[in-house]
């Protein structure tokens, strides 16, 4: 039989299963979960546990959403890491900077996503993604896109918003960049943001903070494409 254990606070779901089947409910209020499955013998005896991928549950998000990464709950809870290239070098919390960062790899480059949480977009209104950026070696600089689409793969985030071939560093005269991004659906829906780092491999950290999408104040967009998919681009930088 099996054993189920769900975390956060290691709670045991289940026990005597004899399917490898699991189902329950969620709460609305949108968290990160994973569960562990243990084999149990006959004696009562469990065996190793093998553990689910983290999953994001609740209820879609509306605008405007985002700001400081205040605790690893901030991220965790609501952003979906995908370590594309399998080499546990991904994006990770650092409470110092209140910031997620992409941890480098000395042999692979970069194929990692932070992925938003489910948020609610209404037809034609424009919104606005702002969020700061940073490497943490000015003669390494990071490589990120960003970009949006209607789900949580790669596979799904078709639509390239911003393309970061060389992130600057931050020192005491260079200011860390704010970036910033529009985008109009063309059809109400839940859609998501992403953040994918592509730096070669053996470079630095990147760091990402204070991300935000809100409607834009001014509901007109300023030199921007409709591309097939039917979202609405435009970009700027700035300096914080």
């Amino acid at each position: 039989t099996y054993t189920v254990v769900r975390y956060p606070n290691e709670v045991t779901v289940a026990t005597g299963l004899k399917e490898m089947h699991f189902e329950e409910d969620h709460p609305a209020d949108m968290t990160r979960y994973v569960y562990a499955v243990y084999a149990v013998d006959p004696s009562g005896r469990n065996g190793k546990a093998a553990y689910s991928n983290n999953l994001i549950v609740g209820t879609p998000l509306n605008p405007p959403y985002g700001g400081i990464f205040a605790s690893m709950a901030d991220l965790l809870n609501y952003y979906t890491i995908l370590d594309e290239n399998k080499d546990s070098r991904t994006w990770m919390y650092d409470a110092t900077t209140a910031s997620t960062y992409y941890n480098f790899s000395e042999k692979n480059d970069a194929d990692d996503w932070l992925i938003s949480p489910p948020i609610n977009y209404k037809k034609g209104v424009t919104y606005e993604l702002t969020f700061k950026a940073y490497s943490s070696l000015a003669d390494y600089p990071e490589a990120m896109q960003v970009r949006f689409g209607n789900g949580r793969t790669p596979e799904s985030q078709s639509r390239l918003l911003l393309d970061m071939p060389e992130i600057p560093g931050a020192s005491e005269t260079t200011p860390v960049q704010q970036y910033k991004a529009e985008f109009t659906p063309e059809a109400d829906g839940v859609y998501y943001y992403s953040f994918h780092a592509v730096t070669e491999a053996y470079h630095g950290f990147l760091y990402l903070f204070d991300i935000r999408v809100a409607q834009k104040a001014d509901a007109g967009v300023d030199n921007a494409n409709i591309d097939e998919a039917g979202i609405s681009v435009a970009v700027s930088t700035g300096e914080l």
